[in-house]
């Protein structure tokens, strides 16, 4: 077969494959079940050899005759975060995810964002193929003897090939990113977002539409009493962090916390519009709720992570519809943004003010 009988095949079969691209949304049915946002996150290390220094080599003559490289094994570090939507239990696509929030703006970014996808693959795969088929055949003579026509049509041909694989491999890049859009926006929405490290040690969160959630409207019935300690309270505080060689720092900074009660259990989430929110269980006797000892979450920042462990002594006391927060905290700073990762350790105090938002 001619090779552009077999370039035209090719370009076809890949047209027609592109072509039938699915847009994964199924137009999910709404269940009423809570939606959910799943982060999973893996991370770890692998070594990569680095260049140290060039050593050039001469002859008797003292000609240079080449250079010897010397490389070291270095440690680097890799995380991957896997972002899952589900309705209830049900995993759902991330268009239908947004569906069911009724957020048509969403919807309709992630649609075209795959409608785009699906023009680049169809149209850049083809003329790729085709493109670099013709500058093979520019290259061994098929068009003219003229060296110049042969250079000429070949170039223009590769770039073609190149602009083609451009478009192409940008439309396959969008077709696999998950999620298209930013993970902020999806947390806005969810009931619940949990955080899972390398497929276990799932953390929970309220999500942004627990925490906005607009009461029901007024029965007949006697609506039940709402818990003392249940809400969004917001303030302010100081806080004061001393390393283990006795320096410290103070500062003052707002405070926001979600506190959801279950009899005489609280569940405390520090920063609740924050996607790495800590949540913190604490008993209540009276107007006072103690932060069990010992908890510990994580929280990754740029560069680094941070880990808090609370310790005894920190609790929160409800006084005439006045918040008092007084946390006491072990904290360790990793700063992995050096070659070999950084840990500083403190020690924590803030006491804080809040009243109830909503």
């Amino acid at each position: 077969m001619p090779p552009d009988r077999i370039s035209t095949l090719l370009a076809s079969t890949f047209l027609t494959w592109a072509a039938c691209i699915p847009n994964p949304a199924r137009g999910t049915t709404p269940t009423g079940d809570s939606l959910r946002v799943r982060f999973n996150e893996e991370s770890g290390t692998y070594q990569e050899q680095q260049v140290t220094g060039t050593d050039n080599v001469y002859n008797a003559d003292g000609e240079s005759v080449g250079s010897v490289e010397h490389t070291q094994a270095v440690t680097k570090e890799w995380s991957r975060t896997d972002v899952t939507f589900y309705q209830g239990d049900v995993p759902v696509d991330e268009q239908d995810y947004y569906h069911l929030a009724k957020d048509p703006g969403a919807v309709d970014e992630i649609n075209a964002a795959r409608a785009q996808a699906s023009r680049d693959i169809t149209i850049g795969l083809p003329v790729a193929i085709v493109a670099s088929v013709g500058s093979t055949l520019a290259a061994i003579g098929t068009f003219g003897e003229s060296n110049a026509m042969r250079y000429g049509v070949g170039t223009l041909l590769s770039f073609t090939a190149l602009g083609g694989a451009y478009y192409a491999l940008r439309g396959f890049k969008t077709h696999g990113k998950k999620p298209l859009l930013e993970a902020e926006r999806a947390v806005k929405h969810a009931n619940l977002v949990e955080r899972c490290f390398h497929g276990a040690q799932c953390r929970s969160f309220p999500g942004g539409a627990r925490a906005e959630a607009v009461p029901p409207p007024p029965s007949m019935a006697m609506p039940a009493k709402p818990a003392a300690w249940s809400g969004t309270w917001t303030g302010t505080g100081n806080s004061t962090m001393q390393t283990e060689d006795g320096r410290s720092t103070k500062k003052s900074s707002s405070v926001e916390i979600a506190i959801v009660q279950d009899g005489d259990t609280l569940s405390v989430t520090l920063e609740p519009k924050d996607t790495q929110a800590c949540t913190l269980t604490a008993s209540v006797t009276g107007d006072r709720a103690e932060l069990r000892a010992g908890q510990t979450c994580r929280r990754r920042e740029r560069g680094g992570e941070v880990a808090l462990t609370v310790r005894d002594g920190s609790s929160i006391s409800l006084r005439g519809g006045e918040l008092s927060i007084a946390l006491s905290l072990d904290l360790q700073l990793v700063d992995r943004s050096h070659r070999k990762p950084r840990t500083t350790h403190f020690v924590g105090a803030m006491d804080a003010t809040a009243t109830r938002a909503r």
